[in-house]
């Protein structure tokens, strides 16, 4: 990671080319897509305790949880 990109991650004051310097409360809110991704990830980590923690079905835990919040919009 590049001194810039690291930066820019720890202070989110710091201005983009072109763009305006972000305020905490634009910082606050997450991209739509880190939402679904967390959402998916807290579904399939339930659906992996529902089985009684069984290791090695995470990817099928990972796509049931993508189908079933799809289907919920």
């Amino acid at each position: 990671m590049t001194a810039l990109r690291r930066a820019q991650r720890e202070n989110h004051t710091m201005p983009r080319t072109g763009q305006p310097t972000d305020s905490p409360e634009d910082v606050s809110t997450k991209p739509e897509s880190d939402e679904r991704q967390e959402d998916i990830s807290r579904r399939a980590y339930e659906r992996f305790q529902m089985r009684g923690c069984e290791h090695g079905r995470d990817q099928e835990d990972w796509y049931e949880a993508e189908r079933e919040l799809a289907t919920d919009r």
